[in-house]
């Protein structure tokens, strides 16, 4: 892949020797697997810890929850010690998110919040080993915008910042959701991290993305580890620490040039659907629709056409015309 001259500035921002040089160290093709999301225990599926060092993953999240929910076909939701033990061992940082029907707003209550945050603090510290100055990030997997609806978010919110205050605030505060809740929750000071949802549809997301708020941003659902999908995420490259811990400390900040290299690789769509060609051609097949819940990874560019990735890998899934897509610089509005 050439690069940009915009990568180019970024390395040397970096004090990276080379774009050759570092185009090697940082990632193979830069395809941004750094940092993953997933429902399941990664030593329970054959051949996924193999692939975690292979392709440079530097962070898992999981999650704490009060149990797993196989009722919601998640058998193995729940981080347990035996695994956060394997990920250290093959050096790889965890990150911590609570879930447990967080997708539902009668769960968003102060009574939730602070059951919520006294169960992860207890779970983190007592069973996980989690390091302090680490962070615990609490999901808010909604829509919601009406008054209503982000005065309980913001309730649920301060039961949770009151217990870690009580607590002597071991930990910091993630908050997980769109921009609109994520921007309320930095402006009162209940959040000290922040992770934007993938999904562009919900309020203040793309405001709150290209105000660079965030710390990670969900760019993709649908990355391929063999036969496992799970979540990619990217690092914010100017706010690169996320709170991602290892088995005796805190996550170092990821280094401005890769986490650039990282994020520049993936691109918007500006169309709400488009067509994805076998070739570089219109007249050629199309080979599937591109719709907003896929953020490609541009492997190569052809005159008009991007080559892209919408699976973490390699892999060209299809030819794209490039009036379609825009770089991560700025989330755009869609038609």
């Amino acid at each position: 892949m050439k690069l940009t001259r915009r990568q180019m500035m970024a390395l040397t921002g970096a004090g990276l020797a080379s774009p050759v040089t570092a185009m090697a160290e940082v990632l193979p093709a830069f395809i941004p697997t750094a940092v993953i999301d997933a429902a399941f225990d990664m030593t329970r599926r054959t051949g996924m810890m193999e692939m975690l060092v292979a392709r440079k993953v530097r962070t898992v999240f999981r999650y704490y929850a009060y149990k797993d929910q196989p009722e919601r076909n998640l058998p193995h939701k729940v981080l347990r010690r035996h695994e956060a033990k394997a990920l250290w061992g093959a050096g790889i940082n965890i990150g911590a998110v609570f879930q447990f029907n967080n997708d539902k707003l009668e769960s968003i209550t102060p009574k939730r919040g602070q059951a919520d945050a006294e169960h992860a603090l207890d779970y983190a510290q007592n069973t996980i080993g989690q390091p302090a100055g680490s962070a615990i990030y609490f999901g808010v997997d909604g829509s919601w915008n009406g008054a209503a609806q982000l005065a309980g978010v913001m309730a649920y919110f301060e039961a949770v910042r009151r217990v870690f205050q009580q607590n002597g605030n071991r930990y910091r505060v993630g908050a997980y959701g769109s921009g609109l809740v994520l921007g309320r929750l930095l402006d009162a000071g209940l959040a000290d991290l922040t992770w934007l949802a993938l999904s562009r549809g919900w309020p203040g997301t793309r405001q709150f993305y290209n105000q660079e708020r965030w710390n990670l941003f969900q760019f993709s659902h649908h990355l391929w580890f063999g036969k496992n999908q799970v979540d990619g995420n990217v690092i914010n490259p100017v706010a690169p620490d996320f709170g991602d811990f290892s088995r005796s400390s805190v996550g170092q900040p990821a280094d401005f040039g890769t986490a650039f290299l990282l994020k520049d690789q993936f691109y918007f769509s500006s169309r709400r659907k488009a067509a994805v060609y076998a070739k570089p051609d219109t007249n050629a097949k199309v080979v599937r629709s591109l719709t907003l819940a896929y953020n490609p990874i541009v492997l190569k560019s052809i005159k008009d056409w991007h080559a892209v990735s919408l699976d973490g890998t390699d892999r060209i899934a299809g030819y794209v015309r490039a009036e379609v897509l825009t770089t991560s610089a700025q989330m755009p509005a869609y038609k």
